[in-house]
C-alpha cells in the first residue's frame, strides 16, 4: 500500500511527506516521554535531526542536546559556539 503511495506522489511532495512524518514522530515523543535528549555529532544526520527539530517546536527544541565527545573532532569545532547549545560528555 505504502509503494503506491509514493509512486502517486511527486518528488517534492514526497519529501515533504516524509518531513512531516518526521515533524509529526518529534512531537509525539516530546508528548510521550518525560526525559527525551537528542544525541548530537556534529555530523551531516545529526544536523538535519535539529533542523526538523526546531521545525517541530517553532524554531526552539524543548529538550536538551547531547554531543559525546568521541575526541575525532577538530578542537576548533567544539570551541566554535557555531552550534546549538549541548552538553558534551567525553568517552
Amino acid at each position: 500500500m505504502y509503494d503506491k503511495i509514493i509512486q502517486s506522489l511527486s518528488f517534492m511532495s514526497y519529501l515533504q511527506h516524509l518531513e512531516d512524518q518526521s515533524i509529526y514522530i518529534f512531537r509525539e515523543a516530546f508528548a510521550n516521554f518525560k526525559n527525551m535528549a537528542m544525541p548530537w555529532s556534529m555530523g551531516k544526520d545529526s544536523n538535519t535531526l535539529i533542523w526538523l527539530a526546531k521545525k517541530a517546536f517553532a524554531g526552539k527544541i524543548p529538550f536538551p542536546l547531547l554531543h559525546i565527545d568521541t575526541t575525532y573532532e577538530f578542537p576548533e569545532m567544539l570551541a566554535s559556539g557555531n552550534g546549538p547549545e549541548s552538553t558534551t560528555k567525553s568517552i
